[in-house]
């Protein structure tokens, strides 16, 4: 299937995250990966199609989405 892009991109707070991996499990685009050794979600913008997904998701509110201007 196809996923349409939105002028939306997540914007996540590090300091907010507790590594829950929970975002990556939901993520399809692989936006919100979590290191098998570390154990910790790294997020890699360039990736994010803006769904959020991960933005329902997170339990700690470390996700939210923005605009794509807002997003620099």
């Amino acid at each position: 299937g196809l996923y349409p892009r939105v002028p939306y991109v997540a914007r996540w707070e590090a300091d907010k995250c507790t590594h829950c991996g929970i975002c990556s499990k939901r993520c399809h685009f692989r936006a919100f990966e979590r290191d098998a050794g570390t154990r910790k979600v790294a997020f890699y913008p360039e990736k994010c199609w803006g769904c959020g997904i991960c933005e329902c998701t997170c339990p700690r509110g470390a996700i939210r989405l923005i605009r794509h201007e807002d997003a620099v």
